[in-house]
């Protein structure tokens, strides 16, 4: 089930998967430390989530590593610059500010003087569960020496703060304890009724605190000034400046807005290295061809891995040049339904030569032999693993 979890994660979102194993092996730390007895099997059972996590997810992996050096990795940070000062995160958590990111809300107050008031009392595994969690809450804060860290491998997780989210996680796990204890405590009598009563009122008025802050930001939020007929190109040049801190974006109106955010924010994190010095030109979508003229009608669309756009090329262009990444001829090219070969241009994307005016553009992923066979083999072992689980779970 490890395996399984993460694995969707680092499908998902390689930073988030980097932290969850640097929370795993805390975690790990920690229960060696508690119960050496059982240690060579727990710690061969996160050896064996490992080896799984790698076969579930091949295909992404050997095809990352065979690009790590082409694509520019994510962007880093000074870690001390994105840290919270201790004082100030318990200030907001105080506040119950579920506006702000460095705020763990206030059942991590509430946790903090339940600890403490019965510390004696709590089983070992939820002790474990506080200590965890209350670890994880300083990491995040600048009592580390986070300075020492920058150019380092660690620097790839980019924000300490991002621990934030596994801390919540053991306070959520930590107060569901804590409450079922009070309420198991304080059953059947009248006064105890009335305590659990405005125990939980209290509980509700706070997450009520939360749901109308958020309701209130969706309410102040408005639907940006973006049409299906406006280009990423007009976008940028005459609204994004005006676009408000906070959006409804409809579907159809993502792939311009996150265009238009890479070019305010600078942002090329897994470009091919050579693409990013052309990133003006490739966000506002310009299409370079041999005597100008060229135009998308359609602009490009990702849907199921397949990019789809429409070209008008009034001067009868040989070559264009459009402004979709290559990485390395991994796809195929098809131009009026008709399988057509490509090169990289100088700024890194798809160049291409053909004589239609209108041109029907799809790229489609190769799905090469050694995709397939690592994709089946990813296959294979999720079902294995999930039958292997049902059949020897009592064990």
């Amino acid at each position: 089930m490890l395996a399984l979890g993460e694995s969707f994660i680092l499908s998902t979102h390689v930073l988030s998967f980097i932290i969850n194993v640097v929370t795993l092996a805390f975690i790990w730390l920690i229960y060696t430390l508690w119960n050496r007895q059982n240690f060579i099997s727990k710690t061969l059972k996160f050896i064996l989530a490992a080896l799984l996590i790698v076969l579930m997810n091949l295909t992404f992996l050997v095809n990352y590593w065979e690009l790590h050096n082409f694509i520019q990795e994510p962007q880093k940070y000074s870690l001390t610059s994105v840290t919270v000062n201790y004082t100030q995160l318990l200030i907001n958590s105080l506040n119950n500010n579920v506006v702000l990111s460095n705020s763990l809300g206030l059942l991590f107050i509430f946790i903090i003087g339940y600890i403490t008031i019965n510390f004696k009392k709590i089983p070992t595994l939820y002790r474990n569960v506080f200590l965890i969690g209350a670890t994880l809450s300083v990491i995040v804060t600048n009592f580390i020496p986070w300075d020492s860290f920058n150019n380092t491998a660690i620097q790839i997780i980019q924000f300490p703060t991002r621990f934030i989210g596994i801390t919540s996680l053991f306070v959520a796990i930590f107060a569901a304890f804590a409450f079922t204890q009070i309420i198991g405590q304080y059953q059947g009598k009248l006064p105890n009724r009335i305590f659990i009563t405005i125990l939980c009122a209290f509980i509700g008025i706070q997450f009520l605190t939360e749901f109308t802050a958020i309701n209130k930001l969706t309410m102040n939020a408005q639907k940006p000034p973006i049409s299906s007929n406006l280009s990423t190109r007009e976008l940028i040049n005459s609204k994004q400046s005006t676009l408000p801190r906070r959006l409804k974006l409809h579907n159809s109106d993502i792939p311009r807005f996150v265009n238009g955010t890479g070019m305010d924010a600078n942002m090329t994190d897994y470009w091919p290295m050579h693409s990013s010095k052309e990133r003006i030109s490739i966000i506002t979508q310009k299409i370079n061809s041999t005597h100008g003229g060229a135009t998308f009608s359609k602009y490009p669309v990702q849907r199921n891995n397949i990019v789809t756009a429409t070209i008008l090329n009034s001067k009868h262009s040989h070559t264009l040049d459009v402004p979709i990444l290559n990485y390395q001829n991994q796809y195929y090219l098809y131009v009026n339904g008709i399988a057509t070969s490509y090169t990289a241009s100088k700024r890194g994307t798809i160049m291409f030569n053909t004589n239609a005016q209108k041109i029907n553009l799809k790229l489609v992923p190769k799905a090469t032999a050694r995709y397939n066979i690592l994709t089946s083999i990813s296959l294979i072992i999720v079902i294995i693993s999930s039958i292997a689980y049902f059949k020897l779970k009592n064990y």
